[in-house]
């Protein structure tokens, strides 16, 4: 697992020893929130290469939260209702930034094949056009 606490810019991690939840679940809350900023930081910068490892720690996490989770019908304190609302702020913000970033590649791989039909269509990389290899 990669250590996802605070980031500087393009720095090393370092964990702040101030965020020191009081409870197991309280900590998998923290260490869920600090992933998905950092998740955030890297796709505003469109490093995408750390981005599989921060899925699957992303998808561990979870499933840690999941299981510490209160089962349905136990109330959560009003303190686990907001930090899961904020989860889901980060979430949907990072979601978002992944659908904007998708929809630009989708646009730039229809242009590349539109641009492949019409090279075809007048020859040029056609089987006996000139520019054939």
């Amino acid at each position: 697992m990669i250590d996802h606490s605070q980031q500087a810019g393009g720095g090393e991690f370092v964990q702040r020893p101030a965020d020191k939840p009081a409870t197991h679940l309280s900590q998998v809350v923290a260490n869920l929130t600090r992933l998905l900023d950092y998740e955030h930081r890297l796709l505003a910068a469109n490093d995408y290469a750390k981005l599989d490892s921060v899925v699957a720690d992303k998808h561990r996490i979870m499933n840690q939260l999941v299981t510490l989770s209160p089962a349905r019908g136990q109330v959560a304190s009003k303190a686990l209702e907001a930090e899961l609302g904020s989860l889901k702020s980060r979430l949907e913000r990072n979601m978002k930034a992944l659908k904007i970033r998708s929809g630009a590649i989708s646009e730039l791989a229809g242009t590349i094949e539109e641009a492949m039909r019409s090279a075809q269509s007048d020859g040029t990389y056609g089987p006996n056009g000139a520019g054939g290899f």
